[in-house]
């Protein structure tokens, strides 16, 4: 009786835990094209940007940048005009226009655009 007692109190525990620990909230990132530099990652808003179909052209003045750091798992969306390849723990990832993809491993990631210019920039997306 005493170790039904105990192992249900366990299981009951156990439980508790597992409903206590929230989900993790999923950040998303946008990739937007803007020149010079072809591509940049989004820190602002839709305001900050021109709309022509799938394809975003950061204005000016929007606030970009070429590197990321989240704490957590991040959705990335491609808004650019072309192509993006993410190369990272979560092995290459082609990211067509238009689409998004979820990465959830912990590390550094590489972003280009597919046969990009020397010149264009190289995004870095780092999740810890």
């Amino acid at each position: 009786m005493k170790f039904a007692l105990i192992g249900g109190i366990a299981a009951l525990a156990a439980a508790v835990a597992a409903g206590a620990a929230s989900p993790a909230r999923v950040a998303t990132v946008k990739v937007v094209h803007r020149d010079p530099g072809c591509h940049w990652y989004l820190k602002g808003g839709k305001s900050q940007v021109k709309v022509q179909g799938p394809v975003w052209f950061a204005k000016k003045s929007a606030r970009v940048t070429t590197k990321l750091v989240f704490h957590g798992p991040v959705r990335v969306v491609n808004h650019d005009v072309g192509l993006q390849v993410i190369k990272g723990p979560a092995g290459t990832k082609r990211l067509g226009l238009g689409k998004s993809t979820l990465l959830t491993k912990r590390g550094t990631y590489h972003e280009s655009m597919f046969g990009q210019a020397k010149d264009d920039n190289h995004l870095r997306l780092i999740i810890k």
